[in-house]
């Protein structure tokens, strides 16, 4: 759901999104002032992107097993799913509403939502 955020954000400032970007690509791409500029750019600074790092690593182990059990600890989503949460909070906040985009409002509201079922669900 960041990725998609962002992906919007970054289509609405004028941004050509490579065909393969990965999610944190794109989020780096969103912090990068040239590309999203102020005051829409991410804050997405060290710290942030580590946990964001380590919750792809493990969704990608997940989605792409290669012989040994998944196991997400919870570090790993206490680190990983607040950046993702605050990453769309941001930019359904700051950006402005295409009015293509509207209904897609309620979707990402709707997805915030189950995010943080799960994160009440995991604490």
């Amino acid at each position: 759901m960041a990725q998609q955020a962002v992906a919007l954000a970054l289509k609405a400032a004028g941004d050509v999104l490579p065909a393969q970007a990965g999610a944190t690509e794109l989020l780096l791409r969103a912090a990068n002032r040239d590309r999203l500029p102020s005051p829409y750019t991410l804050p997405f600074g060290l710290a942030a992107r580590q946990g964001f790092d380590r919750l792809v690593e493990a969704r990608n182990s997940f989605m792409h097993p290669r012989g040994v059990a998944w196991h997400v600890s919870d570090h790993t989503l206490s680190l990983g799913l607040p950046v993702a949460v605050q990453t769309v909070r941001h930019l359904v906040l700051v950006q402005p509403i295409e009015p293509g985009l509207v209904e897609d409002h309620a979707g990402l509201q709707d997805a915030l939502d189950h995010i943080s079922a799960l994160a009440d669900f995991l604490s």
